[in-house]
């Protein structure tokens, strides 16, 4: 069986489909009926995730410093749901003299963007083993 060039970029094995369901929803003029609404349907990855309005950041005033972390090679401000989670992260850096600062996600997303490179993102770190990463850059 010969597959119409216009479907050169489906997977079958990846779609709900098969070939034959696929070619009959190719109208005579060739045109997809019904196909891009099909796959739009689908969950996209990420966009259930989000951050929560209000964050916690670590800042250390004395050299106005803040609280980052690296994970699989991607470096981000530290920011956690909740005030207790970031002093659990102070105690684990060692680091004395930080305080804890609420911050609304625009005022986070601003300070990691102030800091020099290599930070380029916020990171949610409830989770510590899995953070959830907001690129700012």
């Amino acid at each position: 069986m010969l597959i119409r060039p216009q479907f050169l970029f489906l997977q079958v094995e990846t779609y709900p489909w098969n070939v034959n369901e696929v070619n009959n929803l190719v109208l005579d003029n060739g045109q997809f009926d019904n196909v891009m609404s099909q796959t739009l349907t689908l969950p996209l990855m990420g966009l259930d995730e989000t951050f929560p309005e209000d964050l916690f950041v670590l800042h250390h005033p004395a050299s106005n410093r803040y609280g980052c972390f690296q994970y699989e090679g991607i470096h981000g401000l530290a920011c956690f749901s909740t005030e207790a989670g970031a002093l659990r992260f102070a105690e684990w850096i060692e680091l004395s003299g930080m305080k804890t600062n609420e911050v609304s996600f625009d005022e986070a997303r601003e300070v990691a963007k102030d800091r020099p490179l290599p930070v380029v993102s916020l990171m949610l770190l409830d989770t510590i083993n899995s953070p959830k990463i907001h690129f700012v850059r």
